[in-house]
This record gives C-alpha cells, sequence and structure tokens, in this order.
C-alpha cells in the first residue's frame, strides 16, 4: 500500500506511544479504517483504560490487562474480520465508529484522561489526495521522530 506524506496538525505530549498511521477512507467503500499505534520504549507498557477518541466520541477504549510490548505496533480497526483478511493478523481492538473522510482529529488519553497525542488530517490541500479512498494511508515519517518533525 502507497504511504501518503506525514501527519500535520500534531500534538504530542511526547510520550512512547505514538499514532503512527491512519487509513481513514479506504478504496471501494471497504470498512477498512484503521489505526495504528506505536511503543517506541523496550518495556512492555500497560494501556488498560487509555481510549481512542474523535468527534464522534470514543472510538475505542482498551479493557484491563491490555499490554503492548516494547517497540511494537497495535492496531485498532472497525472490521476486524476484513483487517484480519488483507493483513493476517489481529488488531488490539476494534473501533465503535469508522473514522470521518472528510477530516478529523484522533486523540489518544491515557487511563487518566491526559492527552498523549492528537492527530488532525484533512481531504484538503495540503493533504494527500491518494488518502482520500484511492490507496493509502497517512503515516508518520518516522515513529521515533518528534511529532513537529512528523
Amino acid at each position: 500500500m502507497l504511504s501518503a506524506a506525514g501527519f500535520f496538525g500534531v500534538t504530542c505530549a511526547c510520550g512512547d506511544v505514538v499514532i503512527n498511521e491512519i487509513f481513514y477512507n479506504a478504496p471501494d467503500d471497504l470498512r477498512l479504517e484503521f489505526i495504528e499505534l506505536y511503543h517506541s520504549g523496550d518495556e512492555v507498557k500497560d494501556i488498560s483504560s487509555w481510549s481512542l477518541a474523535d468527534k464522534k466520541g470514543k472510538l475505542v477504549t482498551f479493557p484491563d490487562g491490555t499490554m503492548l510490548e516494547g517497540n511494537a505496533f497495535a492496531v485498532v480497526c472497525r472490521s476486524p474480520e476484513l483487517f484480519e483478511e488483507f493483513y493476517e493478523f489481529k488488531p488490539l481492538g476494534v473501533m465503535d465508529h469508522g473514522l470521518g473522510n472528510g477530516g478529523e482529529e484522533v486523540i489518544l488519553n491515557d487511563a487518566d484522561g491526559n492527552l498523549v497525542e492528537k492527530v488532525a488530517y484533512d481531504d484538503q490541500a495540503l493533504w494527500p489526495v491518494v488518502a482520500d479512498g484511492i490507496s493509502a494511508l497517512l503515516d508518520r515519517l518516522h515513529p521515533t521522530a518528534p511529532s513537529a518533525l512528523s
């Protein structure tokens, strides 16, 4: 899959867990939306009660006992069956609703409700057109780079 240019509009509390990729509008109206997190630390991270949300509300709250391995990626998606069919691995969580195809703000909060990261995207210029239903996803240029450079 072609990757679009890195994120603009990123606010980060600069932790070791970041929003690494957003696939907000899959081709052919597939319900393949997903958000990928990346944990850059070496130790296992307990993300129990952490949540991802957008302007429509909570996308997912991770249940008790949710652990994210060090130096690992994890995905939450809209349709776990379709995701597994395309990518051949199980997502960490299932989103309660789809992402906005015309732009959105995705917020990652820790268990205490503190901001971990906030990413705003759009389907208008300066954003890559291929991410809007053609073939690509939005991704950070490098998962460990400061968000201001992504």
